[in-house]
Formats: C-alpha cells, structure tokens, sequence
C-alpha cells in the first residue's frame, strides 16, 4: 500500500514525510546472476527452445517415418502482456532484518536470468512496463504512474533492458492505482490482441481524491494509533480532513472502487488483468479479489477463504515465482498456437516442448485447427496449464512425426 504504518497521523502528514525511506543501493542479486550472464553457458542459462528467434534451427529427432534433417523455426505472433508495478514504500518491507525487500524478490522473480519468469516466457510474448507512483515531482507522494518500457517483442535483450530500467528504481510513496491505470489505458487498449496486464501490488489502492469515512480508511483498517493514544476506529476516523491541519490525510483512503472502475474499463476492451498480490496484504484481500473480478481473471481453482487473485505467501523468490508463473500458464493457456505463417506442406511441421519432440497426436499431442493453428492437446495441453512448460517451438522442413 505503501502509505501504511505511518509514525504519526496528524503533523507527520507532511507530503514529505510520506515518503518511505529507501537505500539506493542495487536490488539483491542484481549483480550476481540477475544479469543475463548465463547466456555464456548452457549450464547456466539454457534458453531451450524459444519461439520467434529469427536465426534458430535444430536437427529434428529421427523417429517414425523422421530422418535427421534441417527445420527452421515458425514464428509464433506473440501475446501482449503489460505489466503494472507497485513500487510503493511498503515494497521495501523484509520479511526478516536482513532478508530481501518485496521490491528485491518481485523484479527476481520476474527477470532473473535463469528462473524469472519474464524470461521463461521468452519471445512468445511482448511486454511493456509501467510503475507507480511515477518519477518523483516535488514531494508528492502520490504522482501518477507512468510507461516506463513501451510495448517490445520478448527477447534476452528486451529483458536485459528492462533489467536496466528497474536496478535503480526505488520503493517510494503511495499506490495511485487508479489514476496509473487510466493513465495508460490508451496505450493498453492500443496493444496488439491478444493483450493482458499484469497489475501487481502489496496492499489496497490509495492516493483517493477525495475523503472517507472510517471504513476505507486505511489508518483505521490497520489499526494505528493517533498521536495521545486514540485509537483509529469506527467512533474515531484518522482520515477525516479536520483532524489534520495540513490537510492530506484522507490520501490513504483506500481507492479501490476507482481502480476496479479502470479495471473493468479494459475488461470491456478485451484486455484482461490478472492480479498478484505481495505478502502485506492484511485487510484488503476482499479489495483485490474485486479487482480480480472485475478483470475477469478471478482463480476458479481456489478453494473457500483462498484469495481469487493470485498470491505469494511469503517474501521469497519461490514463493513469488510460483505465483507470478500460475499467471503466465494463464496467459499462454489457450494451447492453441497462432503462427506468423502457415506452412504451404503441413505434412513437414513437427512441435517441441521444452525441447522434446511431441508426435502429432489428436489425443496427448498435437494438432492442426480448420483455420492453419497447432493445437495441443491432452496431456501436452495440460502441461502448458500447469505452468510447466518453458518453451513451445514449431518447425518446418521434417516430415510430420505422428504417434
């Protein structure tokens, strides 16, 4: 949420102050592995088989009716995916003393040279990035969020950029959820079908434009303590312009009902949010599971009392990716794949997952849909689901290798 835990709730309201504190150091790991430097070894980076690199080609496996024979690789037009990040001040909570921030694990999680998740998806997406707040102005703690890497095919270089754009970047300030989102809209609804967002935060949208009553206060949901020992409750709203001078307070009410407006508004335009939720939530998971909800990606596979939106249950790189790779099966789950280009023989188009030949298999393989897309099927289909798969890649130039 990043306005939460505040020392004080009536001076201390000081745009100023409501900056958190962060070191400017670079995010743990940046240097040691964070960097695509694996790229020198297989056994420290293998790229597998990545859909859309221009250049690749493999020998195809020998098996039924298959000799040893040259294929190049058909490009798979990519899904859009534009990833909204909280960089909010409670991104730099630990879970212990010295371990790593929210804001350390989230950028791991998703651009780690070997394991983020980014990266895994490879060239079969391409993917832009906004944050929020935006560039610090004054002292405003609330900016609006901004693009900060515009809509890009995947690749080991799109992502080393955007590596670059985030190692400097630090958790500050509150979530101006709702006003980012708007903000982008245009650019959202402009992406290339089919597009997602990734929108993914620590607590409830804030940074509202106008005051509330006691329950969307957020001092009052967190149970602060005013300055002489009140209590922030139901008989005493901390968020109430009267009770600070310098005006300001009613900034961390909490925004959802906007946000979920701007949520809903892309929905209608057929870009869909998946939602991810950090550790720190506390009380607003029923805010993100509207928002969830109104982005029509709630989880359907969640049990009574589980978050709908997709969650890490701790401040850990497997915890995070975990989560952040439940989305990406989602948003590659159609198993049905859309090529640049149709072959002009099919009968010489075979399909590799993770690197290991699938027979064209109507039941557990794959296979060609009326309209000249491959389709996997069964058992190949529902490992793509499970977020088991790394890379899907389809190649021309062997004959058709069938079960």
């Amino acid at each position: 949420m990043g306005l939460r835990r505040a020392a004080a709730i009536f001076g201390a309201l000081a745009p100023a102050l409501l900056l958190a504190c962060s070191s400017r150091e670079r995010p743990l790991g940046l240097s040691d592995g964070y960097e695509d430097t694996g790229r020198v070894g297989a056994d420290v980076w293998d790229p597998g088989f990545d859909v859309g690199a221009a250049d690749a080609s493999f020998n195809c496996s020998d098996g039924k009716d298959a000799g040893v024979c040259a294929c190049n690789e058909i490009g798979q037009k990519p899904t859009s995916l534009y990833v909204v990040l909280d960089r909010s001040g409670s991104m730099s909570e630990r879970e212990t003393a010295t371990g790593p921030t929210k804001w350390d694990v989230i950028t791991l999680a998703l651009l780690h040279a070997k394991t983020g998740v980014l990266r895994r998806l490879g060239s079969r997406i391409s993917v832009g990035l906004g944050l929020f707040p935006g560039p610090v102005k004054g002292t405003d703690a609330c900016t609006t969020g901004d693009e900060f890497f515009p809509l890009t095919p995947g690749s080991p270089a799109t992502y080393d950029k955007i590596v670059e754009v985030l190692r400097f970047q630090t958790p500050y300030g509150g979530t101006p959820s709702a006003a980012t989102l708007s903000a982008l809209a245009p650019k959202i609804k402009a992406l290339p079908q089919p597009a997602f967002v990734l929108f993914a935060t620590d607590g409830a949208p804030n940074c509202a434009n106008a005051p509330c009553g006691p329950d969307r206060c957020a001092y009052n949901l967190e149970g602060q303590i005013a300055p002489g020992g009140r209590a922030c409750d139901a008989t005493f709203n901390c968020c109430d312009p009267a009770l600070v001078p310098s005006g300001g307070g009613w900034r961390v009410c909490v925004d959802a009902d906007a946000t979920k407006a701007a949520i809903a508004d892309l929905a209608a335009a057929g870009v869909k949010t998946f939602v991810f939720g950090a550790p720190g939530l506390g009380p607003y998971t029923s805010d993100l599971n509207e928002l969830a909800k109104a982005g029509g990606t709630a989880r359907e596979d969640a049990k009574p009392g589980e978050p709908l939106y997709y969650s890490a249950t701790a401040i850990t790189q497997d915890s995070f990716v975990a989560a952040l790779s439940a989305v990406a099966a989602k948003v590659i789950d159609s198993c049905v794949i859309t090529l640049e280009k149709v072959p002009d023989d099919r009968g010489i188009t075979n399909v590799l997952v993770d690197g290991v030949l699938v027979p064209q298999d109507p039941v557990d393989g794959w296979a060609w849909t009326p309209d000249g897309k491959v389709e996997l099927r069964g058992a190949t289909c529902a490992k793509v689901k499970a977020g088991d798969v790394v890379n899907v890649k389809v190649a021309v130039g062997c004959r058709t290798v069938t079960k």
